[in-house]
């Protein structure tokens, strides 16, 4: 056969859905290992023309996980691509039972062509709402086998996500509507494919996170084995990791794992994005004033060095790497080469998986003069303002963070929140209007204000929202709390 890809074996990316159709027994991580490096050697051997020894790798592959949707699905092309119609429409089949969703990649899949007369495959077709509900209703119900009856549970057969979540009603439709937004963002200026799978949307209980993410200095994570995010808190934390999410679906659509300083940049990049006539901005976050100071001190990170990083280096230094990779994605997305520079890396990753020389077309400058100029572009910027200052406003209040908000811990006697009638166990969510689920939102929404200000602030009392509205008073030193 004379063709040079075939366009569905792409998503042999990495990871593994052990859990998608619930086998009796979860393969451990060495075997989850396992069987991602045979899918990735089978993209290669598809890459040589090699379908017959690409075959049989992937099959090796699904001995260990039997029920991988996008493994059966790739499975189903390669073995179109041989002339074996009625056996790729049994993967096909296969695939949709254990979760795959993608009926748009599907049938916009050339390599499936051979199948398109077969009864079998149009009655698939036909089913197409029914899988998709099959899927959510799975979804749903592993949730909650695993969280019990104190969860909310809801699936969004149209997103395509699945949220179980210990918060209430209210707090879990804005959730929706925020990670709407994000996403329909993301896909329209960003990323050019949708998740073949459901993602699912864990907001757990502090005794749940701590259970699943026993790292007490981690706040969230992406299980991409699974299609899970999980957040300690809402709010940055949640606009991180489901970007990993979404980079994560786009990544599997073209076979490709991307660099780290890619996929920690642009998930920080929307950590603090605002709203702007129904889309996301991203602007300044809590990273920029470390990436600030290193550029006047000449130490930001090369970025010769930077695109080359292995994870664990680039985890050995955070604080610097996480900034500088968010700032560099800012920086292009305000020269308006954001995407034009992902575009160009996804179409050269496979002769250059750092972004070296994707950076260099972009922006038209050899990576030296880039550094010089993102530098500048730095400095140049004002002062980003996340932090109260010293004689700012202020409340009167200790907070503490929650899974959902800002707990009111302390009050300080006779301050605005006092005579606001603040109440110890008090839930903060919003101030004037706006989101502030965590304490770094909270904290850059209040810093713009004086003192003297008046401002709306929103808090849940039990079951109950009020709104308060509290004239700011002025940063002191510090009272006795009451």
């Amino acid at each position: 056969m004379n063709f040079l890809w075939l366009a569905c074996l792409v998503l042999v990316a990495f990871g593994s859905q052990a859990e998608a159709a619930g086998p009796t027994t979860v393969p451990s991580l060495r075997d989850r290992q396992r069987a991602a490096d045979l899918s990735r050697r089978a993209s290669e051997l598809i890459d040589q023309h090699k379908l017959v020894e690409a075959e049989s790798t992937l099959r090796q592959s699904l001995e260990i996980i039997p029920d991988h949707p996008t493994r059966l699905y790739n499975l189903a092309c390669i073995l179109a691509a041989q002339g074996k119609p009625e056996a790729a429409v049994d993967a096909l089949e296969r695939a949709t039972e254990a979760g795959f969703t993608d009926f748009t990649f599907l049938i916009h899949d050339h390599t499936l062509d051979p199948l398109h007369d077969l009864p079998r495959y149009q009655a698939l077709l036909d089913r197409q709402e029914e899988v998709r509900h099959h899927a959510a209703e799975h979804g749903v119900a592993a949730l909650r086998a695993e969280f019990g009856d104190g969860y909310l549970y809801e699936a969004d057969e149209q997103m395509k996500f699945i949220f179980a979540a210990s918060v209430d009603a209210p707090t879990l439709a804005l959730l929706k509507h925020d990670l709407e937004l994000q996403a329909n963002t993301l896909w329209a200026t960003l990323f050019e494919h949708r998740s073949d799978e459901f993602i699912r949307v864990v907001v757990p209980s502090a005794a749940d996170f701590r259970r699943l993410v026993p790292m007490t200095h981690v706040g969230g994570r992406y299980d991409d084995d699974t299609r899970t995010v999980i957040v300690q808190h809402l709010g940055q934390f949640m606009a991180h990791e489901f970007t990993h999410a979404l980079h994560a679906a786009d990544q599997h659509a073209v076979g490709q794992e991307h660099a780290v300083w890619i996929s920690e940049g642009l998930a920080s990049l929307y950590e603090s994005a605002r709203e702007v006539n129904g889309a996301l901005v991203p602007g300044d976050n809590a990273r920029m004033p470390v990436v600030r100071i290193a550029a006047r001190r000449h130490t930001l990170i090369p970025l010769d060095g930077l695109v080359k990083m292995p994870r664990d280096a680039f985890g050995a230094r955070a604080d610097l790497a996480y900034g500088e990779s968010s700032c560099l994605m800012l920086y292009l997305h305000e020269q308006g080469t954001l995407r034009r520079f992902y575009d160009e890396y996804k179409k050269t990753w496979r002769a250059d998986p750092t972004g070296h020389d994707a950076l260099e077309r972009t922006t038209g400058q050899v990576l030296a003069e880039l550094q010089k100029s993102f530098a500048d572009w730095i400095q140049k910027r004002p002062e980003p303002v996340a932090a109260v200052r010293t004689n700012g406003p202020m409340l009167g209040v200790r907070f503490a963070e929650a899974v959902d908000g800002l707990r009111v811990m302390e009050l300080i006697h006779g301050s605005p929140a006092a005579l606001a009638d603040l109440r110890i166990d008090d839930m903060l969510v919003a101030l004037n209007g706006k989101e502030a689920l965590d304490r770094k939102t909270f904290d850059a929404l209040l810093a713009v204000h004086e003192p003297g200000d008046e401002v709306t602030i929103k808090i849940r009392r039990g079951k109950s929202y009020l709104e308060k509205t509290l004239i700011l008073g002025r940063r002191s030193a510090p009272a006795a709390p009451r």
